[in-house]
């Protein structure tokens, strides 16, 4: 069985000996990087579950509301009508409340993973611009 030798960076040409304290900054600065990218998407996702609460409520209330108005019919045309006018507004606000969650969707990852890319850049502490 051969003997493995363990050297150490002095015993190490200087062009091989591993510079332990780059390598701890960047080590250090990856994990700042991840750091801000994750407190920007919880931050973000806060936002997203706030507009689905909101969303949420008010689909309720409007539900609601609508009950309210077909127990009030006198006739089965009067609740259609009712009934009619609800489904068709409801079905332009659920696009609309789509479009907008899509949009905070993405502006949630752009904002995500600005800090990964500022870092990918050069333009993070380990290049000293930060």
């Amino acid at each position: 069985m051969a003997k493995h030798t363990n050297q150490s960076s002095a015993t190490l040409p200087p062009f091989m000996a591993p510079d332990l304290e780059r390598i701890s900054r960047l080590n250090a600065d990856g994990l700042e990087t991840l750091m801000h990218s994750g407190n920007a998407l919880m931050k973000a996702v806060g936002e997203l579950n706030t507009e689905l609460l909101g969303f949420t409520k008010q689909r309720l209330d409007a539900g609601l509301a609508v009950s309210q108005s077909l127990a009030k019919c006198k006739t089965m045309q009067a609740a259609m009508e009712v009934q009619m006018d609800f489904a068709r507004s409801e079905a332009q606000i659920y696009l609309d409340e789509a479009r907008k969650l899509m949009e905070l969707t993405a502006q949630a990852a752009m904002t995500g993973l600005k800090p990964i890319q500022e870092a990918a850049n050069g333009h993070g502490r380990a290049n000293g611009k930060r």
